[in-house]
């Protein structure tokens, strides 16, 4: 889809055999939210007006590329296996300056990921529920984070690089017989 100005709220839902999304030009899409069931590459580029993205694939979400949107506020990833691309949340402080709230669930795994960097001045909630297996390290570097949520029955390192002094964490752990008491003096 490319070009269409008056598109403002676009939903696509359960589009059999749709494997590949491009979404260019589209000056006043404010809200995208994408759930299908199928294995699935999304591009979006050139929607500098966006400002809520919901995705959610069933299966692989093979590839997430969303281009420089300026004014996205709240950004939701929902993979029912994986999401491959660990990059897709690297260059988050330049593409998403205003990104104030980021949702991360997944049952699959971000397997071979060693590290993701959470790192952004606007990001006020961070949400990440996973079923499986996560990266190995999640460095936060969030001054306005008000609130971060991690459920896993893994745990990564968590580091905090700076936070609010308003921040409320809480880390729920779903398999609390996995974890002993050193994992606490870790922290």
């Amino acid at each position: 889809i490319a070009g269409c100005p008056s598109i403002n709220d676009l939903v696509i839902i359960d589009c059999r055999g749709l494997n590949k999304i491009e979404l260019i030009n589209l000056c006043s899409l404010e809200k995208l939210r994408i759930y299908v069931k199928n294995d699935l590459s999304i591009k979006v580029d050139q929607a500098p007006c966006i400002e809520n993205v919901e995705l959610l694939s069933l299966d692989w979400m093979n590839f997430v590329q969303l281009g420089t949107s300026p004014n996205l506020k709240s950004l939701s990833l929902y993979s029912g296996r994986c999401i491959r691309n660990g990059k897709l949340f690297d260059d988050f402080v330049t593409k998403f300056p205003r990104l104030e709230y980021l949702r991360v669930i997944e049952s699959g795994s971000f397997a071979g990921l060693e590290r993701i960097n959470l790192t952004s001045h606007s990001r006020k909630h961070i949400h990440w529920f996973s079923t499986s297996e996560t990266p190995k390290e999640l460095d936060i570097d969030a001054p306005s984070l008000a609130s971060f949520s991690y459920s896993n029955q893994i745990i990564p390192n968590l580091s905090f690089a700076s936070a609010s002094c308003n921040m409320r964490s809480c880390i729920s752990i779903c398999c609390p017989h996995l974890i002993d008491y050193s994992w606490f003096l870790r922290c």
